[in-house]
């Protein structure tokens, strides 16, 4: 995985609380991550990331699920997912677009809430080809618009962007009116809403008994159905989810340890300090250090 890469229009901004922020985009040539992004590890982006397989293989889960990534398949990860790529041939080669949520926002997309709803329920998908020639086609085009010294430079890279977009929603819905992509069960659609609520609420709320109320579940049902579905008890997504985060900001913020448990409503820091080294090995210090 450590090729030669450039990197596109990497912008970032700090916000209140020193975290570093994506502003736009991120469009690399080769398998790139921002820096709080590891193959090795559990990460969460905050924003869109497109992916197309050239060659090789891998294998990426997202959230509780699984999936296989090979050449000729594209990879939409939507915000408030936890991702892991679990594994990669030696001959990966993987490009990467990173869209921050508030700059996919701004754009007037025309595409059906079913195919978005798609994308999001069947993160890997494959296509023809001809279809992967096409993104790759578009993604040089703007690559090379970047470069150019133009007047409205940044306003036709984000119309090639939301082309781009819109080409990667046709070839799901092709697949969709094929009927291919995955359906959801009942069980499914309930694990999926708890993820959700999950990625939007760890920080602050840690009680099963809050996700069952949100989802009119009794508790014993919905922790049935969260250990059925991804094989993990609640208490388990809770802790990953928090190590996640803890990592992500000790790696991009230079946030205080008080901060950071006071952030994620730890009782105190001393405690913040136990649970991080009983998952990782390491106190949160000798982890940022690294």
């Amino acid at each position: 995985m450590q090729k030669e890469h450039k990197t596109l229009s990497l912008k970032r901004v700090a916000d209140e609380t020193g975290n570093a922020l994506l502003k736009n985009y991120i469009i690399s040539d080769s398998s790139k991550f921002p820096d709080y992004i590891g193959l090795e590890e559990a990460f969460l982006f905050d924003g869109l990331i497109l992916g197309v397989c050239i060659k090789g293989n891998g294998m990426l889960k997202v959230n509780h699920r699984q999936y296989g990534v090979k050449a000729n398949t594209i990879t939409c990860i939507f915000p408030k997912n936890l991702c892991t790529m679990l594994k990669v041939s030696d001959d990966f080669l993987f490009e990467l677009m990173f869209f921050s949520q508030d700059y996919i926002v701004s754009f007037p997309l025309r595409m059906d809430k079913d195919i978005l709803v798609n994308m999001n329920e069947n993160p890997v998908t494959e296509v023809s080809k001809e279809a992967i020639y096409n993104i790759l086609e578009l993604h040089s085009i703007i690559i090379k618009q970047h470069h150019e010294d133009l007047a409205f430079k940044e306003d036709i890279i984000k119309s090639l962007i939301m082309a781009l977009m819109l080409e990667i929603g046709s070839y799901y819905k092709i697949e969709m009116d094929r009927g291919i992509l995955r359906q959801s069960s009942r069980e499914d659609d309930v694990a999926k809403k708890f993820f959700l609520l999950l990625m939007e609420h760890f920080r602050a709320e840690k009680k099963l008994a809050f996700y069952a109320d949100k989802l009119c579940l009794t508790p014993n049902y919905l922790s049935s159905i969260i250990k059925k579905v991804s094989g993990n008890s609640f208490q388990e997504w809770i802790q990953i989810a928090l190590i996640t985060e803890i990592k992500k900001q000790l790696k991009t913020t230079d946030l205080s340890i008080l901060q950071i448990s006071e952030d994620l409503n730890f009782a105190n820091p001393s405690f913040f300090g136990r649970f991080f080294k009983q998952y990782t090995g390491m106190t949160p210090l000798k982890y940022r250090n690294s």
